[in-house]
This record gives C-alpha cells, structure tokens and sequence, in this order.
C-alpha cells in the first residue's frame, strides 16, 4: 500500500512503490515466454521488454512482414531472449500521470513530479531505488533529461499527424 493511496496498489518489496509511479515497483512487470522450438528453457533474460515488443514478435512468430505503411514502436525481442543478440534499446521512456522517467542501461532517470528534481538510480546496485545519484553524477542525469526531452518532443510532434 502506498502512503496515502489507500488500497489502489500492493507492496511489490523490494521495489519501490508500486502500480501508479515509474518507479520499478510500477513499471516492472514479469514476462513469461515459451517457445519450445526457438527459446531454450529456463533461460533467464535480463534485457527489459517493452509491451511494444509484442506486435513485432508476434509478426516475426508468424513469418509476417512488417508494416510499411505505418512506424512499429517495438522490436521482436525473440533474438535477444535466446541470447543470440544484445538489446537494441538504447532508452526506455515511461510517463504517467505526473510521473516520468528514462532509462539507459542500468541507469534510471525519475521525475516524481514535473517542477521537482529529478533522481537518478542505478539498478544494479540499487533495484530498490533508494540511493539518489543525482548530485554525484551530474552528466548522465543531463544526458538522460535530454534525451526524455528529446523523446517528448517527437511524440507531440508525432500527435498532429
């Protein structure tokens, strides 16, 4: 339960707070695949997923071709679960609500709220997300607000077509 918020979310210990923030505990989420013929079992990927990847692996699955008639945010993860590729992703952009943040590598950039300071967290180290980094490393958490800029500014770009 999240401080103030009643019964909305559950504790998802040791992650931080739960389904309404962009901290892990609201945006990690288990993914599960089988496929018997292409991924070996009980592997375990470390790679995050997007649910955007979806569509093009199930497209990739199919022996479908991709769309050209329109953009496919995800990739087909197949490759990088079987351990065959390296992730491709060189961001992950989340928001909701009031909430923001970005990710690059193990490194996570939040924005609890939009006028306060962001936080930067090493996942490695830290899933929990309790220890800021922000004041130590002043050049990834400029780099990551350019990029989350960056990325915002496409998607409104991206709204008037």
């Amino acid at each position: 339960m999240l401080k103030g918020r009643g019964l909305e979310v559950a504790s998802n210990r040791p992650l931080r707070d739960g389904g309404t923030t962009t901290y892990e505990g609201g945006i990690r989420v288990p993914c599960l695949v089988r496929w018997r013929s292409r991924l070996p079992a009980g592997c375990v990927c470390a790679e995050p997923p997007t649910a955007m990847d979806v569509l093009p692996q199930d497209l990739g699955a199919a022996g479908e071709p991709w769309p050209t008639d329109r953009v496919l945010d995800g990739r087909d993860p197949v490759p990088v679960l079987a351990g065959e590729a390296p992730s491709a992703l060189t961001f992950l952009y989340f928001e909701y609500g009031r909430f923001s943040a970005v990710r690059a590598g193990p490194y996570k950039l939040v924005r609890p709220s939009p006028a306060g300071p962001a936080e930067l967290y090493d996942l490695r180290s830290d899933l929990g997300e309790t220890r800021d980094l922000a004041a130590v490393d002043l050049e990834r958490v400029a780099t990551l607000k350019r990029a989350q800029r960056d990325w915002l500014s496409a998607l409104r770009a991206d709204e008037g077509r």
